[in-house]
């Protein structure tokens, strides 16, 4: 049985965070030009693992479908989807942290190249992983 108040509090907690980074990312976009290949790429990914942990979630909270074995296997200790969680909060912080204020308000991207790839990398082989479990219970 799935320990509904671990997976599904994790899964929503994913869906909140990735909200936030989508809504920074368009105030980023609307704000600067110099990074908009990243931002875009950053908004795909984030905007593809809210669907999955929405699609996720849909399947946690049926009550029919409890005793999926790979939906269970994402709630141990050191799982993807609590990985995944770690990986956008602290993407979501440092795009907070991207904001300068003076006399006038200016957005600086925060992230160079190098550090977008490698949480880029990250969100993708978690939501990878997440792809996989959803697949393998569907099946």
């Amino acid at each position: 049985m799935i320990d509904p108040i671990g997976l599904v509090g994790t899964l929503i907690a994913v869906v909140q965070v990735c909200n936030k980074i989508i809504s920074v990312c368009y105030e980023y976009r609307n704000g600067i030009r110099d990074a908009s290949g990243d931002i875009s790429r950053i908004l795909d990914e984030t905007s593809s693992i809210r669907t999955l942990a929405e699609r996720l979630l849909k399947t946690a909270e049926a009550d029919y479908r409890a005793d999926l074995p790979s939906l269970q296997s994402l709630d141990d200790a050191e799982n993807p989807l609590r990985r995944c969680l770690t990986e956008l909060v602290d993407l979501k912080t440092i795009l907070k942290l991207g904001r300068k204020v003076g006399l006038r308000s200016t957005l600086v991207w925060p992230l160079k190249r190098p550090e977008a790839e490698r949480r880029l990398l990250a969100i993708e082989r978690a939501k990878t992983t997440l792809q996989l479990a959803l697949s393998a219970d569907n099946a």
